[in-house]
């Protein structure tokens, strides 16, 4: 069945051409001074032209992977054997276009969110190797009052030294001027949300796991492990929650002198805006009211601009301002 599962829940990220290298590793660490969770974090950065970050590789990574995102994978297939992946991608911009503004008209999900989310998901998927069970987006397809829940729940095999667990993780983003901002009020999302969990398990019973899965014995173990009214008392599978945060802000730029290269010089920027993020990571997950041994996966990025880029990077991306 684990293998089975790896098969339904494969990767969906479109990575053709090498995409994901238009992100650098700038640092990578683990916080947790849990002796059984991992806290990791993960620092990076777009390609640098001389004094700005270059988002064109970027673009093509979002649109290439637009309907990957909106869509389920039952979906994704379906375009995939008629051969319209070209209009998958409009089908999946028009849906998510329509989706964002009716939202932002009824007030109950704020514009802006949208390139968070969809990071999110590419970090998620394309570097933890965390795969998708449910984006927001396909959240508020499901539930167009839902504006509170999670980002993305995403769905990872955790291997251990002599058994394994499968995880559910529980993702939240925020892009903010500063990265303290960020920081703040991705946990005061992630608490509130893991405070109504259920609306998002709610969604994962039935009506979305029979469009991922067509099998009924296979649905069945998936309910044990994902939603707990459905996991019997002598349910052998190791099952846990955890976390991810997606982060983004504003870089300050650097000073160039011409002695030394302005990628050096924006890696130890990058670094020095972090030099606080340890001990208020950790400070901030021991004030969380969740499982003391939860894994944390988190992810950070700087931007040019990251209030305005936020806006133009979907536009970009869409071809639509959801602002207007």
């Amino acid at each position: 069945m684990e293998q089975k599962l790896t098969e339904i829940f494969s990767n969906t990220l479109n990575t053709a051409a090498n995409a994901l290298d238009c992100f650098r590793l700038i640092d990578e660490f683990n916080i947790s001074t849990e002796n059984k969770a991992d806290h990791f974090v993960r620092i990076f950065a777009l390609n640098y032209n001389k004094d700005h970050f270059d988002y064109e590789a970027l673009y093509r990574l979002l649109k290439n992977n637009v309907a990957n995102y909106v869509f389920n994978r039952k979906k994704v297939l379906e375009y995939e054997k008629k051969g319209e992946q070209v209009l998958s991608a409009r089908d999946a911009i028009d849906k998510f276009v329509k989706i964002s503004k009716d939202a932002i008209e009824k007030k109950n999900y704020g514009s802006g969110g949208e390139l968070g989310e969809m990071l999110l998901y590419v970090f998620l998927e394309g570097f933890q190797k965390a795969n998708k069970l449910l984006s927001k987006m396909e959240l508020k397809t499901n539930n167009n009052t839902y504006a509170h829940g999670f980002d993305g729940v995403h769905f990872y095999l955790k291997k251990y030294e002599t058994y394994s667990a499968f995880q559910l993780i529980y993702g939240e983003s925020k892009i903010e001027d500063k990265l303290s901002d960020a920081l703040r009020e991705a946990f005061i999302s992630l608490k509130t949300s893991y405070g109504n969990k259920s609306t998002d398990l709610s969604l994962l019973d039935d009506s979305i796991l029979n469009e991922v899965v067509e099998d009924n014995d296979t649905i069945e173990f998936l309910k044990s492990i994902i939603i707990p009214r459905y996991r019997p008392a002598n349910c052998k599978m190791e099952t846990e929650d955890a976390f991810a945060m997606f982060l983004g802000y504003t870089f300050s730029g650097i000073m160039i002198d011409g002695t030394r290269s302005p990628k050096d010089l924006v890696d130890e920027k990058i670094k020095y805006d972090i030099r606080n993020l340890r001990r208020n990571l950790a400070t901030k997950i021991k004030e969380m009211e969740l499982p003391r041994a939860s894994d944390f996966y988190i992810f950070v990025l700087p931007f040019n601009n990251a209030v305005v880029d936020k806006h133009n990077i979907m536009k970009e991306v869409l071809g639509v301002d959801l602002c207007n």
